[in-house]
């Protein structure tokens, strides 16, 4: 165990800061517990067993050489300001957070099998990092949240989630824009962004929802590969399964998606419906009316929004109004993330617009023509 108070240490011409800190043990996991840390101080995880942090902790170089060097299960968090060597791994929980410094090209983060989540990651002024494995970022009332600071770089790899359940939905912190409006953080990759819709076993749980998707117009998916998981629409309403199936290939995400009764429109996406009725629909803007788009196979941003009648997850029976096996439908969508001040053009007429950010967003902040929304 490391339970001690590190200093800086007097010496001439001046302060010597450096310190190195082996986790070598061989006996079992090792519990670091820290007070105090001042100045630069390299961790070396060597332990095989590994590391498990017991409070928050400051290292500059962090090498990971054996084991797995956990967080901890009681909200610490690590802030690493130098880089990041050796082929061992992290291993995150959903209450730990990674802070990686100033002026730090911290190099790539790899998590642990079973241990790929944190609650917050923050990328301070010009700091750089790359995702080498899957990683969420955690839902709930105390939910995750993704901070990007002036000139820092988070390269996703298209591994990161930010999650969401019944009691909350993990966000990207507000990114600083330059005097136009452009975002002066980058995140290079696509992030996956989930919407948990919680549902029940009665029948008014199935019903209409407006929802969008805040991802980039560059690289969107498709109707069908985001709220349909990208499933073989079901040929009929009783094709649906539980278990992972061609009809629902990541059980408890998405949600059927119909046009039309049976497969009859299967060939442009959709699954199989119970009555001819349409349960998604559009909006022209300026125009003022909803009609169904012709495809799931087109990109989900081609509209700002959509009505989409939600019966529950890929699992139920679409026929039968009160069957839900999960009590709740995940809608995700996996995208690259808008950043900075985003416009939009209003035509003469109606049109619905949704939040472009995965963020919750203040009306405060949002401008019309220039003037604060409802001035």
């Amino acid at each position: 165990m490391v339970n001690s108070t590190i200093a800086k240490v007097e010496g001439d011409p001046g302060f010597v800061t450096i310190a190195q800190i082996y986790f070598n043990g061989i006996s079992g996991n090792q519990s670091a517990i820290f007070g105090t840390m001042g100045g630069d101080i390299n961790f070396f995880s060597n332990n095989a067993n590994g590391v498990t942090l017991g409070s928050n902790a400051t290292c500059k170089a962090l090498a990971l050489n054996a084991g797995v060097f956990s967080l901890g299960t009681t909200g610490n968090t690590l802030t690493i300001n130098g880089p990041i060597t050796g082929t061992a791994t992290l291993g995150g929980h959903s209450t730990a957070g990674i802070t990686i410094g100033r002026s730090n090209t911290a190099g790539t983060l790899n998590f642990a099998a079973g241990a790929q989540v944190l609650k917050n990651l923050t990328l301070l002024d010009t700091a750089t990092i790359t995702l080498g494995t899957t990683l969420s970022l955690t839902a709930g009332s105390s939910f995750g949240t993704l901070k990007i600071d002036t000139a820092s770089v988070l390269t996703t790899a298209d591994f990161l989630t930010l999650r969401s359940d019944a009691n909350g939905t993990a966000r990207i912190d507000s990114i600083p824009v330059n005097g136009s409006g452009v975002a002066l953080g980058t995140i290079s990759g696509k992030i996956t962004v989930e919407r948990y819709l919680p549902m029940n076993i009665n029948w008014d749980s199935r019903r209409w929802r407006l929802i969008g998707a805040p991802v980039s117009t560059t690289g969107a998916p498709t109707l069908k590969e985001a709220w349909q998981e990208g499933a073989t629409p079901t040929p009929a309403t009783t094709s649906a399964t539980s278990v992972t199936s061609i009809y629902n290939p990541f059980p408890t995400y998405g949600t059927h998606i119909t046009n039309g009764a049976g497969s009859t429109n299967n060939g442009n996406g959709f699954d199989a419906g119970s009555t001819n009725n349409p349960s998604i629909y559009k909006m022209e803007p300026g125009v003022g009316s909803w009609s169904a788009p012709s495809t799931t196979g087109s990109p989900i941003t081609n509209y700002g929004a959509y009505m989409i009648f939600v019966r529950g997850d890929r699992s139920i029976i679409v026929s039968n109004p009160y069957i839900n096996t999960t009590g709740g439908a995940n809608l995700r969508v996996k995208g690259n993330m808008n950043v900075g001040n985003v416009s939009k053009s209003i035509l003469a007429g109606k049109q619905v617009l949704s939040n472009p950010y995965a963020s919750s967003i203040s009306l405060n902040k949002v401008l019309y023509n220039g003037s604060a929304f409802g001035a």
